[in-house]
């Protein structure tokens, strides 16, 4: 019949070493790592002793030309949720749409405030959805935000939201805004849908418009993640650290809505 053995707590002097003492001890052990997170897609690095005094490197243009482009980007995925209350018949595209609404419009003020912060030129449209510079007191008015029903600036996807020039805001930041911004050049980001595209989606309702809905969406958010990945393999751009942060939110936001989307599309067999 085995018996259990009786267990004694040993006294912590006794699970030292012979000849070593506890600073010795200390001394032995392994130092802390930091670790270094790569860009999307890439490991990370261990930072040794010589990288202590490590930095993030100032911004550059290609990350003032990638905010000033996104943020027309976002615009566009804003005229899109704001679609779906009055076509869709789907309430988890609903839910959908409405989450991209409030994460994207907040994103679009961020950017803004980024831009703002470095002495950047602002585009038109985050003045027109109603950015204030931190300092210059509240926002205006955008209870389309909480109710998710489309701002003045966007409305029945007047413009298009980076198609059209915007109405001029009527701000006092206003000749802050981007004069070199044309509709070509929003048109020509990835991801960016046509005209045509909008007024197609606009014009049909229920099952056809959630179908087409979520389609679009997911080529709108991989221009997205095609942007990001032009920022980290341009010349020195998206090492600056809040635009690196930033910047790989993007990338992995997009990456798990579109993975949500394929799921919520595959009922139609698509």
């Amino acid at each position: 019949m085995n018996r259990l053995r009786p267990f004694f707590l040993l006294p912590m002097a006794a699970l030292v070493l012979p000849g070593l003492t506890f600073p010795d001890l200390a001394q032995a052990q392994e130092p802390p790592r930091t670790v270094q997170p790569g860009a999307p897609g890439e490991g990370t690095r261990i930072l040794t002793a010589a990288d202590m005094d490590f930095t993030f490197p100032p911004h550059v243009e290609a990350d003032v030309h990638f905010m000033q482009m996104m943020i027309a980007h976002h615009a566009q995925a804003l005229v899109l949720s704001d679609m779906v209350p009055d076509r869709t018949a789907r309430e988890d595209v609903r839910l959908l749409a409405h989450r991209i609404h409030l994460s994207q419009f907040d994103e679009i003020r961020l950017m803004a405030q980024w831009l703002h912060d470095r002495g950047e030129d602002v585009p038109d449209e985050a003045f027109a959805m109603g950015f204030r510079p931190a300092g210059h007191g509240e926002p205006a008015d955008h209870a389309g935000h909480a109710g998710h029903t489309a701002p003045a600036a966007h409305d029945a996807h007047a413009g298009h939201a980076g198609h059209g020039a915007p109405a001029a805001p009527a701000d006092p930041h206003a000749g802050h805004a981007m004069d070199a911004m044309d509709a070509h050049d929003h048109a020509s980001m990835p991801g960016m849908l046509s005209e045509e595209q909008l007024d197609q989606l606009a014009a049909l309702q229920g099952e056809a418009f959630d179908q087409l809905f979520l389609e679009f969406m997911i080529f709108h958010h991989e221009g997205a993640i095609i942007m990001v990945r032009e920022l980290f393999n341009s010349d020195a751009g998206g090492q600056e650290g809040e635009m690196y942060q930033f910047a790989s939110h993007v990338d992995s936001d997009q990456r798990i809505e579109i993975e949500r989307m394929l799921g919520m599309l595959a009922i139609y067999g698509s």
